[in-house]
C-alpha cells in the first residue's frame, strides 16, 4: 500500500499542483534543472545526468517530477506492469537513479517513473514520503539524478526537452523551474564542430566571447550562424564592421586565413573563415575566434541560449566537408551575484575578506551590500560571512551538497615564474603507511587568506578525525603573533578536498616561501609503485582589500610509491632531519658525524 500510495501521489503531483493550489504556486523564471550538452555514441548506451543548481532558494522541497522528451533514436527501457487501474508503463530502478547526495542515503528508492507512449514522454519524480514522515532533499545544488538512454545506431543529432518541472515543499506550495532543452550530438559532430562554452556576462559592459573549434580533420575553412539573446548585441567599429578576430594561436606560420562577418537580417551573424591557399588551422581543440559584444545596462539576471547553428567545416578537398546541425550553450548575465561582493563575477577567498572587512567598518569601494547579504536579514553580520564560507566550499548557503565539477586547464608543473601561488614539492611515501602532504604558499604580496581544491591519485585519501573532520593544519611558522586565522576543509561530492583560509580581523601571513599547510594522509597497501599525480586547482590568494586577488588555474606535483619512498621529514628550522652535515642528503657520513659529536670530538 506504500508503494501504492507513493505511486498515485507522484502521479497526481503535477496536476494537483496546478488545479488544488493555484493561489500558492510560482513559476521560477530561471533554469534551475538541466542536462548538459552531450555527445552520444550511436549503437551504444549513455547515462544521462540531470543537475540541479539553485542558490537562491531556501525552500525545503519534499518532492519533485518533471517530463523528459527524447528526440527520434534514443530511447529508456521500460516495462509493463498491470494493476487494478489497468496497465502502465514505467521505467526500471536499474535505468533510473536519484542521487544519494541531495535525497540522502535512505531515501534514493523513492521514486516514480511512467512513460507515455503517445507522446514518446517519460516522466520522473521523487517524493519523500514514508508514513508520517517527509524527508526533504539536502541541497538545491549538485546532481539530480541519472538515466540511462539507449542509442540507435542510426542516431545523428536531436534536441530533448525537460518539461514541466516542478519542486513541492512541505505546505504542498509548488514551484515550477523554466523548461530546458537538452543537445543530444551523435555521428554527426563528435570530432569537428564549432562550440561554445557556458559564459557569464555582467549587464552593461563590452566583453569577448571566445568561440571554439573542436577538430579531428585538417580545417582550411568554416561557416556557421550565432544567435544571440536579445541584449547582447555586437561590438562595430566605426565604419560598420562587427569586431571579431581569429586566434592566433590557431593559424599556422605566415598563415593567409581571413575572417568575415555579416549580420542577417533576423539579426543572427554569418561568420566564414577561410585560407586562399591550403593552409589548415593547427590543433584540435580550443579557441578558433574571440566576437566582442555589448551586454545591455537594462538586461535581465538569468540564463539565455546562445546557438551556433548551420555549422560547415571543410577540409582542403571541397568535397570533405563535416556538418552539425547546431550547438548551444548558456550565457549567464549579472548585475550581481549573490556572495559575489566586489562584483569580479565569482565567489571567492576575496568576498569571503570582504565581508569580513564590512562587519568590522573596513571602507572597502565596490562593495557590494545586496551581493553580500546572502541570508537576506537586511544587514550584513556573521551570518552573511559564514554564508559565503558555505557558497565557497559547497555551492550553496546551507553547507550541504558539494560537487566541484570545475573544469582546469594545462596544469603548472613549475612556479618558478608565478609571483603568488600556492604548490607542493614532489615527495615520496611507501604504501601502507601515513604521510604527510606539505602545500607550500610562495607570496609578495601581503596575503591574508586564500582557496584551493586538491585533488589526490586512487589509493591516496586525506586522515580524518573522530568528529570526521579532515586533519588538515595551518603551519604556525607562517602565521602573524596573536593569529586568528581559520582553516576550513570539505570533500566535494567527486572525492576533491576544497580548503578555505582566511582570518576575520587584517592579519596576513608572514615570510614570502614555505609551508602553509600539512595535511595527513593515508596511502593504501595495494597503490602501485611509481609516480602519481597531486592536483592543485582553482587557487585564489586574496589580500587584506578584496579587490586584489591572484589566481593560478592549477598546479601539478607527484607522489612516488615504493622505489625507497619513505617520506623524508623536514624539521622545524626546513632541514632534512638526519641530515647532520648539512650536505643536502642523508647517508653514512652523518652517521660518523653523530659519532664525533657523541665523541665531544665536533659541536653541532
Amino acid at each position: 500500500m506504500k508503494t501504492l500510495r507513493t505511486l498515485f501521489t507522484m502521479m497526481l503531483l503535477v496536476v494537483a499542483s496546478s488545479m488544488s493550489a493555484q493561489l500558492r504556486l510560482q513559476y521560477l523564471d530561471r533554469v534551475g534543472v538541466y542536462a548538459d550538452p552531450v555527445a552520444v555514441e550511436p549503437g551504444k548506451e549513455y547515462e544521462l545526468v540531470i543537475y540541479m543548481e539553485d542558490n537562491s532558494t531556501t525552500e525545503n522541497y519534499t518532492g519533485w517530477g518533471f517530463y523528459l522528451t527524447l528526440p527520434d533514436g534514443i530511447s529508456i527501457t521500460t516495462k509493463k506492469e498491470t494493476n487494478s487501474y489497468g496497465e502502465y508503463y514505467y521505467v526500471p530502478s536499474s535505468s533510473f537513479k536519484v542521487s544519494k547526495e541531495l535525497h540522502g542515503e535512505d531515501y534514493i528508492n523513492l521514486t516514480q517513473t511512467l512513460y507515455n507512449e503517445n507522446n514518446n514522454s517519460y516522466y520522473f519524480g521523487w517524493y519523500g514520503f514514508i508514513d508520517d514522515d517527509k524527508p526533504t532533499m539536502l541541497s538545491t545544488n549538485g546532481e539530480l539524478c541519472r538515466i540511462k538512454l539507449n542509442v540507435s545506431s542510426t542516431f545523428v543529432a536531436g534536441i530533448g526537452e525537460l518539461t514541466r518541472i516542478n519542486f513541492t515543499n512541505s505546505l504542498n506550495e509548488s514551484f515550477y523551474y523554466q523548461d530546458t532543452e537538452i543537445l543530444f550530438n551523435g555521428g554527426e559532430n563528435r570530432d569537428n564542430t564549432i562550440y561554445m562554452d557556458d559564459v557569464k556576462v555582467k549587464a552593461g559592459t563590452e566583453t569577448a566571447l571566445p568561440i571554439k573549434m573542436k577538430n579531428t580533420a585538417d580545417i582550411r575553412g568554416f561557416q556557421f550562424t550565432l544567435d544571440l539573446p536579445d541584449g547582447v548585441t555586437p561590438v562595430k567599429s566605426a565604419k560598420g564592421k562587427i569586431q571579431a578576430s581569429l586566434t592566433a594561436d590557431r593559424l599556422p606560420a605566415d598563415d593567409e586565413h581571413t575572417l568575415s562577418v555579416s549580420e542577417n537580417e533576423d539579426g543572427t551573424l554569418l561568420f566564414t573563415a577561410n585560407s586562399l591557399y591550403e593552409e589548415t588551422f593547427t590543433g584540435t581543440d580550443g579557441e578558433v575566434l574571440t566576437l566582442r559584444v555589448n551586454v545591455a545596462s537594462d538586461m535581465a539576471d538569468g540564463d539565455y541560449d546562445v546557438v551556433v547553428k548551420n555549422i560547415r567545416l571543410n577540409e582542403k578537398d571541397a568535397t570533405k566537408y563535416y556538418d552539425v546541425t547546431k550547438m548551444k550553450s548558456t550565457l549567464t548575465v549579472w548585475s550581481y551575484i549573490l556572495g559575489d561582493v566586489n562584483g569580479d563575477g565569482d565567489i571567492t577567498v576575496s568576498d569571503y575578506i570582504g565581508v569580513g572587512n564590512r562587519i568590522h567598518n573596513v571602507a572597502q569601494e565596490g562593495f557590494n551590500e545586496k551581493a553580500a547579504d546572502v541570508v537576506a536579514d537586511g544587514t550584513i553580520n556573521i551570518s552573511d560571512y559564514v554564508g559565503v564560507a558555505n557558497l565557497i566550499l559547497t555551492g550553496n548557503i546551507h553547507g550541504t551538497g558539494a560537487g566541484a565539477r570545475r573544469s582546469v586547464k594545462k596544469a603548472n608543473t613549475d612556479v618558478s615564474g608565478i609571483d603568488n601561488v600556492l604548490y607542493v614539492e614532489p615527495f615520496k611515501a611507501d604504501a601502507g603507511q601515513q604521510a604527510v602532504l606539505s602545500v607550500k604558499m610562495k607570496n609578495k604580496a601581503e596575503i591574508r587568506g586564500f582557496q584551493f581544491d586538491l585533488t589526490l591519485p586512487e589509493g591516496v585519501q586525506a586522515v580524518k578525525g573522530s568528529n570526521g573532520r579532515i586533519q588538515a593544519k595551518l603551519a604556525a611558522d607562517r602565521l602573524p603573533e596573536e593569529d586568528e586565522h581559520t582553516l576550513m576543509v570539505t570533500e566535494q561530492a567527486d572525492g576533491t578536498l576544497r580548503f578555505l583560509c582566511g582570518s576575520e580581523y587584517m592579519e596576513t601571513f608572514t615570510g614570502n616561501d614555505g609551508e602553509i599547510l600539512a595535511l595527513t594522509l593515508d596511502i593504501a597497501a595495494d597503490i602501485a609503485n611509481g609516480e602519481h599525480s597531486i592536483l592543485l586547482s582553482n587557487i585564489k590568494l586574496g589580500e587584506n582589500d578584496m579587490n586584489v586577488s591572484y589566481s593560478t588555474d592549477s598546479v601539478e606535483s607527484t607522489l612516488t610509491i615504493g622505489e625507497g619512498g619513505s617520506p623524508e621529514p623536514i624539521g622545524k628550522n626546513g632541514e632534512r632531519w638526519g641530515d647532520v652535515n648539512n650536505d643536502g642528503s642523508v647517508d653514512v657520513s652523518d652517521i660518523a658525524t653523530i659519532i664525533s659529536i657523541m665523541a665531544g670530538k665536533r659541536n653541532m
